[in-house]
């Protein structure tokens, strides 16, 4: 097996997962973004999921000294942080006898909550060294240690944006992938912070308490991916997900470009050559005025990468010509050019999301003998 694979069949696209699902999504940038095949920049960006479906979600609350009001949140799986918010309003009015604001803060995003001081004895505190208030504290970020008292506005002591975010596939019939990748823009880091996980998990059942495989994903700034050419599991399963928890991270939400999860193509017996040509192509251009300021028009870079084969078989010959024919020159496909790692420190950074330009070269050097050239730009 080379070190270059073409991940060639995507199950997750429209037409071949039997259904998709997703955690959440903002209206503008919706999950059916990650099925877009030419353009990563196009995204989804997740709205918020939280799973509050097992469990009691409780606060103790005080609108009177000494007088504890207990508000239970009802078990639901909210798709955007608006809903989840809602609910926990309804329950503290549901409750009590102020009238409450719950929300993300502005600049921190962090869970803010407000009385207007209507009800009772017109103040606010929050029990938080009640048992009865930790799982929902521990939920929306506030620290069990003290109760807050004094005011009637508390804003959370950490940052947290969901429970978790998934992409979850059923296949129809079991599959065992052999490559998964993640990413998002050409030009910048995933949205994600040092702190995320990112999981690859696949079940017998729509069930994910105890997945049959989980595999966490090695973090990369630009891209997420996960490959093993014998397949991912030790038998195929119908069921599969990317799971994302990524609850501090600052922007509030997380977003891909593109999502592979499915197999990729690597010869047997023939393998690129060094040396391997990758050129980084800058599309800014700029102007000098008459006193000699420079003035620049910046654009996106990309790469053009060029990539030599040797001792391809007839077979694999075959194999690399359909899989121009199926994406040609028009629809990218994901190049993992560096698998194993042989001049890489991390083979995520050599996983490219590339148009063929230019169908690719072969030679007959002798019998089932073939070498090859092949063009690559990357896709914006």
């Amino acid at each position: 097996m080379g070190c270059l694979r073409i991940y060639s069949e995507n199950f997750a696209e429209t037409g071949i997962a039997a259904n998709k699902y997703f955690s959440s999504e903002n209206a503008l940038f919706p999950a059916s973004n990650v099925d877009n095949k030419y353009r990563r920049g196009k995204v989804w960006r997740t709205a918020g999921y939280w799973d509050l479906s097992s469990g009691t979600f409780r606060m103790v609350f005080r609108e009177t000294i000494g007088v504890d009001l207990t508000a239970t949140v009802t078990n639901d799986e909210y798709t955007s942080t608006a809903t989840f918010l809602a609910a926990i309003k309804t329950a503290l009015e549901a409750a009590g006898a102020s009238t409450y604001t719950v929300s993300q803060d502005t600049s921190t995003k962090k869970i803010k909550i407000v009385s207007d001081g209507s009800g009772g004895g017109g103040i606010f505190q929050l029990i938080l060294t009640d048992a009865n208030s930790a799982l929902l504290a521990g939920v929306i970020g506030f620290d069990t240690a003290s109760n807050l008292t004094g005011a009637l506005t508390y804003t959370a002591d950490e940052l947290k944006i969901h429970t978790s975010e998934w992409l979850k596939y059923d296949m129809g019939i079991p599959t065992n992938p052999t490559a998964f990748c993640l990413i998002g823009n050409r030009n910048k880091p995933l949205t994600l912070s040092p702190s995320a996980v990112i999981k690859i998990q696949g079940n017998e059942t729509d069930n994910w308490t105890a997945p049959t495989f989980e595999q966490t994903v090695e973090f990369n700034d630009f891209n997420l991916a996960f490959q093993n050419a014998d397949g991912f599991h030790t038998g195929p399963l119908r069921y599969w997900r990317a799971y994302i928890e990524d609850k501090a991270n600052p922007l509030g939400y997380v977003e891909f470009g593109y999502v592979f999860l499915g197999d990729a193509y690597s010869p047997t017996r023939g393998a690129p050559q060094f040396p391997l040509q990758d050129d980084i192509v800058d599309q800014s251009d700029f102007a000098v005025s008459e006193s000699g300021q420079i003035f620049f028009n910046k654009k996106q870079k990309y790469s053009e990468i060029e990539i030599e084969w040797f001792a391809l078989t007839k077979t694999e010959r075959e194999e690399i010509e359909f899989i121009f024919e199926k994406f040609g020159n028009s629809q990218p496909l994901v190049f993992s050019i560096d698998a194993d790692e042989a001049f890489s420190t991390e083979f995520q950074s050599w996983v490219k999301f590339c148009f063929f330009d230019g169908k690719p070269q072969f030679r007959l050097v002798s019998p089932n003998n073939f070498t090859m050239q092949m063009s690559l730009r990357e896709a914006l």
